[in-house]
């Protein structure tokens, strides 16, 4: 390698290191994250949470006559209870400042937090962003105190079922129509 010696090849060497970092920094800027965790805004992010109802009501809830402008308006998790009335928190992911998705969560009781509410919009499917949100809502209920995070999910949602599972989330019971998950904090 003697012909890599001398003042000739020693700028040679430094060119090729400059490549190699220069090409990790333009990977790097690449496939930087793109995708931020916002608090829900009444006023802006309401037409996305209704229009995932009209397109996705079969899979995000099993009530055929649920409200979902009482539960925005109210923050209830439920449509009958008034014991949980402003505790649902809501957050809509964004990717390049378009709305990608949502997520809704409360905490249940003392130790349980629960995930009512999980959507990502089909053009923004398959990039992890529903992990995202998950990830995010069962790290938030656990900062919260929550020992225990769970959801359900139809038993014919197996995609979901694949994200709940990448996330560290077990299944707990299964009937006809319905997937329990559960995940507690370590």
């Amino acid at each position: 390698m003697s012909y890599l010696r001398g003042k000739r090849w020693r700028w040679a060497r430094w060119i090729g290191v400059f490549l190699i970092i220069s090409g990790f920094a333009i990977i790097a800027f690449r496939y930087q994250i793109t995708s931020v965790i916002k608090p829900y805004n009444d006023q802006q992010d309401r037409p996305l949470v209704q229009d995932s109802f009209k397109k996705d009501k079969f899979w995000l809830t099993d009530n055929p006559n649920f409200d979902i402008d009482r539960m925005l308006n109210d923050r209830n998790p439920s449509q009958y209870l008034t014991n949980h009335t402003g505790k649902l928190q809501i957050k809509v992911l964004f990717d390049k400042n378009k709305k990608a998705g949502f997520t809704a969560y409360y905490k249940k009781n003392f130790y349980e937090g629960r995930v009512l509410f999980l959507w990502v919009d089909p053009s923004f499917r398959g990039h992890g962003y529903g992990k995202t949100l998950l990830d995010h809502a069962i790290n938030q209920l656990f900062k919260e105190g929550c020992t225990k995070v769970t959801l359900v999910t139809r038993v014919i949602n197996t995609w979901a079922q694949k994200v709940y599972k990448e996330v560290g989330m077990t299944e707990t019971h299964r009937d006809k129509v319905f997937v329990y998950f559960a995940i507690t904090k370590k």
